[in-house]
C-alpha cells in the first residue's frame, strides 16, 4: 500500500508544533510541504500535482458519489 500523503500549506509554528509531529509518527503517512512543491515545480519547469485534470478528476468523483446516493445505484465513471 502507497502512503497517504498529508498536505501541510505554510508550516507555520502551530503546524509545525502540534500537526505536523504528530502525523510523521503514523505509519504509512508522508507530509508533504505543499508550497515548497509548488515552487519548485514553477522554479524548474517540472511537473506539479495536483493539477487541473486531477481537480476534474476529484470533481468528477464527488459527482459519481451524490448522483449514485440520490438514484440509490452505483455510477460509472468514464
Amino acid at each position: 500500500m502507497s502512503a497517504v500523503r498529508v498536505g501541510f500549506i505554510g508550516l507555520g509554528s502551530i503546524c509545525r508544533g502540534r500537526h505536523a509531529p504528530g502525523s510523521q509518527r503514523i505509519d504509512g503517512v508522508e507530509t508533504w510541504r505543499v508550497e515548497r512543491d509548488f515552487i519548485d515545480a514553477i522554479r524548474t519547469g517540472a511537473e506539479y500535482h495536483p493539477n487541473f485534470e486531477d481537480g476534474m478528476r476529484y470533481t468528477q468523483v464527488v459527482q459519481a458519489v451524490h448522483d449514485s446516493s440520490a438514484q440509490g445505484q452505483a455510477v460509472q465513471l468514464d
